[in-house]
């Protein structure tokens, strides 16, 4: 096993990327814009709101308004506080590792803080918590896992990363260490593994439970 284990938050600790897109596509529809949860989450999953927002102006010429994202930001931390739980396993596979944990997400600090609280993993990942709002350029930008490594005073080859998103396993990739990559959040479609696995991952892990034998390993 490796020395440290770096975990994505979204879609890999908790299911929060089911909820999130819900809520993204249900504001937008009445700007004119539709799609459904599994396109959505092949074309924009594991990139900022912010950033899937602006791509969305230029692409599709959406004519939002200028605090649409506060508005969404603040039904979204509605329907988490009510609906957001943990991957199936994943609070017990991380607890039952002996090893030192990091989280590193795309998500802000206070958004992170509420889904390690929902998985009661506040405590295991505490001070090793780095998010979007500590770094100049997010996921796919490798900045946020360098910030990891420098902070964990860690190589990159005692490393490895759990990502379920291109953007997030193309950014640790960037930073040198090894990516599983994950494939069992609620969002993800049939060909999302071979989508990572062309992005770079090293071996895909469909549950918590396959994620544990291959850290283990």
């Amino acid at each position: 096993m490796k020395q440290f284990i770096i975990f994505d938050c979204d879609g890999v600790i908790v299911d929060s990327e089911i909820l999130a897109i819900e809520v993204l596509l249900s504001s937008l529809k009445p700007y004119g814009y539709s799609s459904t949860v599994q396109k959505w989450a092949s074309e924009y999953s594991g990139l900022r709101t912010r950033d899937i927002l602006d791509l969305l102006r230029r692409r599709h010429g959406l004519p939002l308004p200028e605090d649409f994202y506060e508005q969404n930001r603040s039904v979204a931390k509605q329907r988490f506080q009510k609906d957001l739980t943990a991957v199936p396993g994943m609070p017990e596979l991380i607890l039952s590792l002996s090893v030192c944990k990091a989280v590193v997400s795309n998500s802000k600090q206070n958004h992170v803080a509420l889904c390690l609280e929902k998985a009661n993993l506040s405590a295991c990942f505490d001070p090793h918590i780095y998010t979007s709002d500590m770094v100049v350029h997010s996921k796919p930008a490798p900045d946020l896992y360098l910030l990891a490594l420098e902070q964990l005073n860690a190589s990159p080859d005692k490393c490895i990363v759990v990502e379920d998103s291109v953007a997030g396993a193309s950014a640790a990739i960037a930073a040198g260490i090894e990516v599983i990559g994950f494939v069992g959040g609620l969002h993800v479609t049939d060909e999302h593994a071979d989508v990572l696995l062309k992005a770079g991952v090293s071996q895909i892990a469909t549950d918590a439970e396959q994620l544990g034998e291959i850290l283990l390993a």
